[in-house]
């Protein structure tokens, strides 16, 4: 099998996966459905681990993308949902499932939904993945990172729940395209750029472009005004009732949302803030805690640098995400380190004398 037919096998049965665990959820899933599942999972030993993954990414969901989606439904009518659709053979699976009825869960009377299909996306830890959607836009999702697709008529909506994506946006005044993330959103009609979040903070940097950062509204308010969101020129206004940051190609914008939604906007390097689609991490003058920090997203070995004064040293470099023996190697060469691998983990301390 070449490698270009074995990612198309690859990403049917991960989307084959993602809508079984989805129609578990949904609510509405009969005996048939049960039997067709048992089946799918019995043809092929790949079903099985893609279908599992699957559930422990919905059971990872953060409640802000869950609030975002959906609206909540009585636990005890899931609980009988979940005990029809599983054998014993799925227990695991069902008590994955069941470890998450405390919270939103997707559902197809949701008026909110209007009907459409929600799609949920994922990447695990060190994999890079590339979503073509149906409007023609096109995501690169980042290692560790999941995201959320919802379209309509009168609006373009992705959500991301954790981790990083590079957004191709095709343009269509008519259809803003709102990427929403925790409490914060972003605007664009038609362009290039990258969003990073961790935790409340939130990176947005431009390629190309346009975007508009804000506070999440209403959906149908955000469709009224975006066309003059973006005619507007200051970079944070009240002009159209909502506080608002402007980013044009070029910039890189960094914001939290507390009371109010707070943010740093400056000219620098956008393009290094999406280098990892070229499988490179880039560094200028950063400190090598946040070297490390940004590496270790790549791996599941924790990675600790045991001495503060280690941490603070600057360091500028390029390295390749997906060769950590050789960033801690370069690591090594350019400043006064020692690298130590165990079994379970990666120490860095000062070079002995």
């Amino acid at each position: 099998m070449t490698k270009n037919k074995k990612n198309i096998v690859d990403e049917e049965i991960r989307k084959a996966a993602a809508e079984w665990v989805a129609r578990a959820y949904s609510g509405n899933a009969s005996q048939s459905d049960e039997e067709a599942l048992e089946k799918w999972l019995a043809a092929d030993a790949r079903h099985q681990a893609e279908y599992f993954h699957m559930l422990e990414v919905w059971d990872e969901l953060g409640r802000d993308a869950m609030d975002e989606l959906v609206t909540p439904r009585g636990q005890a009518r899931r609980a009988s949902i979940v005990s029809r659709w599983f054998r014993p053979a799925m227990a695991v699976a069902a008590m994955l499932m069941l470890s998450v009825f405390g919270l939103n869960l997707i559902s197809p009377d949701n008026p909110e939904a209007r009907n459409e299909a929600v799609e949920a996306y994922a990447t695990r830890v060190g994999e890079t993945r590339e979503l073509r959607l149906e409007d023609g836009s096109v995501v690169t999702l980042n290692t560790g990172t999941k995201l959320f697709v919802d379209f309509n008529d009168n609006m373009r909506r992705a959500i991301l729940d954790s981790g990083e994506a590079f957004f191709d946006v095709t343009k269509d005044p008519s259809r803003p395209f709102v990427v929403t993330a925790g409490s914060q959103s972003v605007t664009v009609l038609g362009t290039r750029f990258n969003v990073q979040r961790k935790g409340v903070k939130l990176t947005v940097a431009v390629v190309e472009g346009k975007v508009a950062v804000h506070e999440n509204i209403a959906p149908e308010r955000l469709e009224e005004d975006a066309r003059t969101l973006f005619a507007t020129s200051e970079q944070a206004t009240d002009a159209v009732g909502f506080q608002h940051y402007l980013l044009e190609a070029g910039s890189v914008g960094t914001f939290e949302k507390s009371a109010e939604l707070v943010g740093s906007v400056e000219v620098a390097d956008a393009e290094s803030h999406q280098s990892w689609r070229q499988g490179v991490v880039r560094f200028s003058d950063q400190s090598l805690a946040s070297v490390v920090g940004e590496l270790g997203r790549y791996t599941e070995t924790p990675i600790t640098i045991k001495d503060e004064r280690a941490a603070v040293m600057n360091i500028s470099g390029v390295f390749h995400h997906d060769d950590l023996d050789g960033a801690l190697a370069g690591l090594e060469a350019m400043l006064p380190i020692s690298v130590t691998r165990y079994d379970d983990r990666i120490e860095i301390a000062l070079a002995s004398k």
